[in-house]
């Protein structure tokens, strides 16, 4: 059906024969208007179910049922003859809807997956605001560009929000209101915009929220207290905005955050390495349960072996680099370019402190968060004026 949709818009002829069957007395299968905003709800909803998504199979259940039961109405309910039960399209429509829907029905059981974390309230506020505004610059454009004789700004209003839907207009919107092609156009993509960014704001990755438990927190700091020096990375799986699985044992743990549907972990998991494959089974176990893609940045050999038996390939991005104070210098020719690099910076008035978070006083922290960065300003930003030191060591990328 998205594929449909998107040759209806682009094909004129396609595009005729769907209005006609759209109108009077005919009407088409479900989710085929020839509009783009149906063509990205079909796409959505066809990768949704791929996924196995639970709330796609409702969503698409109920549409359809709805769908179905007005056609059935228009096809079989006594009363006034409108013409419905003559035409062998509409019949297929019902039909081909109604297998949909039986299709739907026998395959419950394979729909599992749970939900992501989402935005529900962003989206709605969202979707809200670019269908007023949409409508508000529509009715404007509708007003400017056409001819509306005896039009009232209700009929402007209902031809706007039907090119939100399908992009050519019905022969009655027609003979009401008369605008240039490039109006019903540019209300549809404006249609399919509003969409997307509904889409966009309601599956990105929640920011500045909180996952991480209190009594979570606990345990993992425990975990590093006996085993974080391994680690480099291992501080940052006390991140809020991460959450954490831990073994069976309770003696290991994976931390991760969802990306775009990618359930990331970073490091090796935390505790004991005896203890890691339980971990790491309960972390794939979230992630089949959410339909989410499993990934590992900066493990070490140690974790990419333990990864690899769990199914996951590795891939090598680089070294972590190990420096030999005592025996490190600029001088040189191998040298030249990191001591080009060194004065440029120096020139720059940039220095270097390295303090331990807890030792930066909270008026100074407080400062350094808030201060803009250097692309705004050309002053030093908080990340270029501290870091914290950690241990090195070699690191390998499983996804």
């Amino acid at each position: 059906m998205a594929l449909l949709n998107v040759l209806a818009v682009l094909s004129a002829p396609l595009r005729d024969r769907v209005r006609e069957h759209d109108e009077g007395e005919h009407f088409t299968p479900y989710l085929l208007t020839a509009g783009l905003v149906s063509a990205i709800l079909a796409l959505c909803l066809a990768v949704a179910m791929r996924r196995r998504k639970r709330a796609a199979w409702i969503l698409n259940t109920v549409l359809a049922a709805l769908t179905l039961s007005v056609m059935l109405l228009w096809l079989l309910v006594p009363g006034e003859d409108l013409g419905f039960r003559h035409h062998w399209i509409n019949w297929a429509s019902a039909a081909l809807t109604a297998l949909f829907l039986l299709a739907l029905l026998v395959g419950r059981t394979e729909f599992t997956s749970k939900g992501d974390r989402s935005n529900p309230r962003t989206a709605l506020a969202t979707l809200a605001c670019g269908v007023v505004l949409g409508s508000a610059l529509g009715v404007a454009l509708v007003r400017a560009t056409g001819t509306s004789a005896g039009a009232g700004l209700s009929d402007r209003l209902g031809y706007v929000l039907a090119r939100f839907v399908t992009l050519d207009p019905s022969e009655k919107a027609a003979r009401l209101i008369q605008v240039p092609g490039w109006v019903d156009g540019t209300l549809n993509v404006t249609a399919a915009l509003v969409f997307l960014s509904m889409l966009y704001v309601a599956f990105r990755s929640p920011r500045g929220r909180v996952v991480l438990t209190e009594d979570d927190e606990v345990r993992l700091r425990a975990l590093l207290d006996r085993h974080g020096e391994r680690d480099s990375l291992g501080y940052f799986a006390l991140r809020r905005d991460k959450a954490a699985v831990f073994s069976p044992s309770g003696k290991a743990a994976v931390t991760y955050r969802v990306v775009n549907g990618v359930s990331l972990a970073s490091g090796d998991p935390v505790g004991d390495p005896e203890a890691w494959p339980g971990a790491i089974d309960a972390w794939l176990a979230e992630a089949r349960a959410h339909a989410w893609v499993p990934a590992v940045m900066g493990a070490s050999e140690e974790a990419e072996v333990i990864y690899g038996r769990h199914g996951l390939s590795a891939l090598e991005p680089g070294d972590e680099a190990v420096v030999e104070v005592a025996d490190f210098t600029l001088e040189g020719r191998a040298m030249r370019g990191v001591r080009q690099a060194h004065n440029r910076v120096r020139r720059a008035g940039y220095s270097v402190r390295v303090r331990r978070h807890g030792d930066i006083p909270e008026p100074e922290m407080a400062r350094l968060v808030v201060e803009p960065t250097a692309g705004a300003t050309g002053r030093p930003n908080a990340a270029s004026r501290w870091r914290s030191a950690g241990s090195a060591r070699r690191t390998t990328g499983a996804a």
